[in-house]
């Protein structure tokens, strides 16, 4: 069964100039008036202006590229995705990961490309992130924070990147836990390692992709990865943090989102993060009950609209 609101979330994505925040502002003018988003697969331009004028002044020219070519370019698109044995969600589906809704808000993507254990996402997980070019004791705390978390029963969530992330990946996969990786590139551009390959098919490992599945890095998709890495964690574990690095980012959206931050080494706390982290030895405090299904992570603090 075709799923309409994916298909137009889809190919209101492919416009040029819908970002994630300019789509669900057009998905609110629609639904504000009671108009169903699916019906935009079938709908022409001129019969949803005429029902719904609001749409008319800002969003005529998005309307007319539904109608053109984008809604035809989106099934291709899915037909593709699901042949190389993809699983996309959009915002509208009951399955898209919650903590990103929570989170991010308007500015969550409003469809993923999935490759691998979808169900990861209902997984408490945690964050470990770092710098591509670590220090061997770097590596060394990636991986052990990594097999800390999951012998806790987190989910690994971090970026795929080289360095710590990697080592981080690994780790778990091969500590027999989980990991999601969030990917700043089409799924189809990302090599798994072989042992990633068999975790994968053991349900224990999640690629996780705003992009096209042929889409290549991008350093503003690689900023974006960040704030989704971040939502979907409930800590996140920052080892050898440069200035003004992707880590840093990815640390500075948890605190804004009000959860806990560790950094390594500590003398980068002030350099990166100023007063707002805590030193990554700390970590096992808030470790030590977490493998008690009764156990329950403070509840993040009410988001603040700067920290910085």
């Amino acid at each position: 069964m075709q799923n309409d609101n994916l298909l137009v979330l889809l190919a209101l994505s492919l416009i040029p100039g819908m970002g994630s925040r300019r789509i669900q502002q057009f998905v609110g003018v629609l639904e504000g008036q009671g108009y169903d988003l699916s019906r935009l697969a079938v709908d022409k331009p001129e019969f949803v202006t005429a029902h719904i004028p609001q749409a008319q002044p800002q969003f005529k020219g998005v309307l007319e590229h539904l109608a053109g070519s984008s809604l035809a370019e989106a099934r291709a698109c899915i037909d593709r995705a699901h042949r190389s044995g993809l699983a996309l969600t959009c915002l509208k589906d009951e399955d898209y990961p919650a903590c990103l809704k929570e989170f991010l808000e308007n500015a969550a993507p409003p469809v993923l490309f999935l490759y691998g254990a979808k169900s990861l996402f209902q997984n408490k997980a945690a964050a470990v992130v770092g710098t591509r070019f670590p220090t061997e004791p770097g590596l060394l705390a990636a991986r052990r924070t990594a097999e800390a978390l999951t012998g806790a029963g987190l989910t690994l969530v971090s970026g795929g990147a080289a360095g710590v992330d990697w080592a981080a990946h690994d780790a778990a996969v091969a500590g027999g836990g989980s990991t999601i990786i969030f990917l700043p590139e089409g799924i189809g551009r990302f090599a798994l390692p072989h042992s990633w390959k068999t975790a994968l098919k053991a349900g224990r490992v999640l690629l996780a992709s705003e992009y096209l599945p042929d889409a290549p890095w991008q350093t503003y998709a690689a900023v974006s990865r960040n704030a989704l890495i971040a939502a979907q964690s409930l800590l996140v574990c920052v080892i050898e943090p440069r200035k003004q690095g992707g880590s840093v980012l990815t640390a500075r959206h948890a605190m804004e989102q009000g959860k806990p931050v560790f950094v390594e080494p500590p003398r980068a706390l002030l350099a990166a993060l100023g007063s707002h982290a805590r030193p990554l030895d700390s970590l096992p405090d808030i470790l030590l009950d977490a493998g008690n299904e009764n156990f329950r992570f403070p509840h993040p603090r009410p988001k603040q609209s700067k920290l910085f």
